[in-house]
């Protein structure tokens, strides 16, 4: 009840919109004097999906499966109506928070422009996960290693302004720190990971772990393969993104080469940073506060 009641009054009452979010953002760089550091975390874009009208409808109709009080957990088990025609409508729903937010975000590009700050500050864009949309018959994040939930959009644009490019080397949220200090110009040395503005040293394999619901997952990713292991059963999947993109085909057994080599650095990443999950989410001695509140937003399943 709490879980869900919470949901209603964020979203209802806007408490953490986009418009919301960069208004304050945009008061902060109108009072900002001198050199300064502001985090925006946009949230619109996440579980449940209940984007405000127009957006509701930016992409089709206008919804008629879901409601206010439908939760995650519910869409989760298939308890919502309309079928294949109520996940169509919940992935247009996530297409209009998307591009609600995208609004936003561009109404705080035009507030540093017009308080002349655009020339000398670092923007930096990403994000901490992606969503499922049944892409391997499943729903949300916090539940699996595929690339719809652990590849996310990273951008920087440093002070002034450059000639644009895509790095297509392999690149991992470990590098957002130290990167993001490189485009503001400061040391970043203290920060894990690498200055991925500079063209060199880019990392051959990146690791991720932490699932918030069901068994523990490890992934490991290099340029053309990625392993993803479950320690509790032991199980590994095997999948070649270069040809296999939408992670189909399991390979395991087809390249036990491969698998053997990656096995082996998986199990070394495993052993130099792996933890048991999200452990900050399932400590029993956490603050009940803080409980409600991940709950609030999905980051727990039960306390």
């Amino acid at each position: 009840l709490y879980s869900v009641a919470s949901r209603f009054v964020l979203r209802t009452q806007k408490l953490d919109s986009a418009e919301r979010i960069t208004s304050q953002g945009t008061e902060w760089i109108r009072r900002g004097d001198g050199a300064w550091f502001l985090w925006l975390h946009y949230f619109d874009p996440h579980l449940p999906n209940w984007p405000a009208a127009p957006y509701d409808r930016l992409f089709g109709p206008p919804p008629t499966y879901t409601e206010l009080n439908l939760t995650v957990e519910q869409i989760r088990e298939g308890d919502f109506d309309g079928g294949d025609g109520g996940r169509s409508e919940i992935d247009r729903l996530y297409d209009g928070e998307i591009a609600y937010t995208d609004r936003y975000i561009g109404e705080l590009w035009k507030a540093l422009v017009a308080a002349g700050e655009e020339s000398r500050t670092a923007f930096v864009f990403s994000s901490d996960h992606g969503e499922e949309f049944w892409d391997h018959d499943d729903y949300g994040h916090g539940h699996a290693m595929y690339d719809e939930v652990v590849r996310v959009p990273l951008m920087v644009r440093v002070p002034g302004g450059a000639d644009g490019r895509v790095v297509t080397d392999l690149v991992g949220t470990v590098d957002l720190a130290r990167t993001a200090c490189a485009a503001a110009e400061l040391d970043g040395s203290r920060f894990r990971g690498r200055n991925r503005l500079e063209p060199d040293g880019a990392p051959t394999v990146t690791y991720g772990e932490a699932t918030l619901y069901g068994e523990e997952q490890k992934f490991l990713r290099t340029e053309e393969w990625k392993m993803v292991y479950r320690p509790d059963s032991d199980t590994r999947e095997l999948f070649h993104i270069g040809r296999d993109p939408g992670e189909r085909e399991n390979r395991l057994a087809s390249e036990p080469a491969v698998a053997d080599t990656l096995f082996r650095q998986l199990e070394d990443l495993i052993a130099l940073i792996g933890s048991e999950g999200a452990m900050a989410a399932r400590d029993p001695d956490l603050d009940p506060d803080i409980l409600d509140q991940l709950e609030a937003v999905g980051y727990v399943a039960d306390k």
